[in-house]
């Protein structure tokens, strides 16, 4: 037997069964599906900065969404935050890597 406790897609059971294989699980609650979500997310960040595939990428946007989805983020309001945002700070494209300052540094600024 091995064991999991992790978030999986919504067709791994049938996937599972079709193997002939037999399994135990439950349905999360909300915040059992935030948290397994958040797990997730690590988990497939890790295994992203290992293997840098559009696969792999694809799986965390998909989570993403998913969590934003579940937080009640509309991805209307998603996109006018990272506009505001990247209008105020700027995006990432310049790849500046900030080393030391005299002051604390915020990156609300």
């Amino acid at each position: 037997m091995y064991g999991y406790y992790t978030l999986v897609r919504d067709k791994a059971l049938r996937i599972i069964l079709g193997r002939n294989d037999t399994g135990m699980y439950y349905i999360a609650n909300d915040e059992q599906f935030r948290d397994a979500l958040f797990s997730r997310m690590d988990y497939t960040v890790r295994k992203f900065e290992k293997n840098q595939t559009i696969e792999e990428f694809a799986e965390l946007q998909d989570i993403l969404s998913t969590l934003s989805k579940h937080l009640g983020f509309l991805p209307c309001d998603l996109k006018k935050i990272q506009a505001i945002k990247r209008k105020k700070q700027g995006g990432f494209k310049k790849r500046i890597i900030l080393v030391q300052t005299t002051n604390r540094y915020h990156d609300d600024v």
